[in-house]
């Protein structure tokens, strides 16, 4: 694939959706894994967003959901819902992941 054509896919979202989809059921075991796992999904990122990765009992990866999505500089959390979902899902260990599109990470 050429560097354009994985500058758009990965632009597109085409990449996040893969990524939801082939990383379900498999086991994470550090951190640098969830980095690379989530980086796609904040490609076009523009505005604060909370993703949860929900694991099971061996960390393997149930789901990986949007939970919120705010503005530039922040965006609200309600762990009410969070703590719905994990009770839906039954999953037993959770990961937050959010980023900065403002570049302060303050």
């Amino acid at each position: 694939m050429n560097e354009a054509k994985f500058w758009e896919n990965l632009k597109s979202g085409r990449f996040a959706s893969m990524v939801k989809e082939s990383t379900r059921g498999k086991q994470l075991s550090h951190s640098k894994e969830v980095f690379n796992i989530m980086k796609p999904l904040f490609a076009d990122a523009d505005v604060e967003s909370f993703y949860c990765l929900y694991l099971d009992q061996k960390n393997r990866i149930i789901t990986i959901e949007k939970m919120f999505a705010g503005s530039i500089g922040s965006s609200v959390v309600y762990a009410r819902e969070i703590i719905k979902r994990i009770l839906e899902l039954r999953s037993s260990n959770v990961i937050f992941v959010h980023n900065h599109p403002s570049g302060d990470p303050l």
